[in-house]
């Protein structure tokens, strides 16, 4: 199968080389002309996966005429490009089978599928997503992810694309769900760095995780998914690997923000986005619109955007009126 890769993220050099491993022809498009040339002669992006080594045999270009004979294109992209790649793309020419690995919101109206759906209503859609730390991934650590479409022919016949011996792949017809969990767990990622930042402890970290499950369940519910769904890979277990990593930007994102650091100061130590900085805001101005009641992710907000400090973000939380946690056996 001859396949494209939007973007040169981690995740996005790590699944073409995955896919390359399976047997198919690998072509990575990205924006930057120079960064372009850069990687097509390092074949290495040293500062996100220092022991990683893309393989020879993956072409990478600028050129999106050279993506017009693909099979299968595989978008990457950060959340806030998709709108003007695709945009560009179809200027080209028309995709018809697609794969995306976006985690996060396109717009207030808009996860990724809703909007390249939109633009190519009548293309094969599918989602991929999951507790995918790259650099373990680049390691060949073991890994699960669940690929979700609203044609379940369409995600079947991707298994095998996507799956190794060290890359497990399930699939799902929820993928409002799907897509919906990888992008709040990243605001409550940033949410649990701050907790390690502080040094408030497990104690602490566990209860912001089991009340910030509640959160994501009740957006998530409110927008169309299915509960069950993130109960699964793309939502829990994204979650828990990247609240806990290392190697999680997000997390990391939110404990230097404890530390001390600017958020600009970060993005430039980091070289790469972490997508619920922009998540948290656009979450919080759909939950506003629809009254639903998200505490932790507005503290986090309110801190990404130095509204208020850690002291007012600790007592707006443990401050809140005194309540049950069930109510006639479920969260509110």
């Amino acid at each position: 199968m001859r396949i494209g890769v939007l973007g040169y993220g981690s995740f996005g050099l790590v699944i073409s080389s995955i896919l390359y491993e399976n047997g198919h022809d690998v072509l990575i498009w990205g924006r930057n002309p120079k960064k372009v040339e850069k990687l097509i002669k390092t074949r290495r992006d040293t500062h996100k996966l220092p022991d990683f080594n893309l393989p020879e045999g993956i072409k990478i270009t600028h050129d999106l005429e050279k993506l017009k004979d693909m099979d299968l294109l595989v978008s990457a992209l950060p959340s806030h490009a998709i709108e003007k790649v695709f945009e560009r793309l179809l200027s080209v020419f028309i995709p018809c089978n697609i794969v995306s690995l976006t985690k996060g919101f396109v717009d207030e109206e808009n996860l990724p599928s809703d909007f390249i759906h939109k633009m190519l209503p009548s293309s094969h859609i599918a989602v991929l997503s999951g507790p995918t730390i790259a650099r373990e991934l680049a390691k060949k650590l073991p890994t699960s992810a669940v690929l979700a479409s609203k044609d379940m022919d369409f995600a079947t016949s991707l298994q095998k694309v996507f799956s190794t011996s060290y890359f497990r792949i399930y699939t799902h017809d929820d993928v409002r769900g799907v897509e919906l969990g990888g992008a709040l767990k990243n605001i409550l990622a940033i949410a649990a760095g701050m907790v390690d930042g502080l040094l408030f402890g497990m104690n602490a970290k566990g209860a912001l995780l089991a009340r910030g499950i509640m959160e994501m369940r009740r957006f998530a519910l409110s927008l169309g998914a299915k509960s069950y769904t993130l109960m699964g890979l793309s939502g829990y277990g994204d979650l828990i690997t990247t609240s806990f990593s290392p190697d999680s930007r997000n997390r990391t994102v939110g404990e230097l923000l404890a530390k001390g650091k600017k958020l600009n100061e970060i993005m430039d130590e980091l070289g790469m986005v972490a997508e619920g900085i922009r998540t948290s805001k656009i979450v919080m101005k759909i939950a506003e619109k629809k009254h639903i009641d998200l505490p932790i992710t507005r503290v986090v907000y309110l801190l990404v955007n130095e509204e208020i400090d850690f002291n007012e973000a600790r007592d707006m939380l443990l401050a809140r009126p005194l309540k049950k946690e069930f109510y006639d056996g479920h969260w509110i």
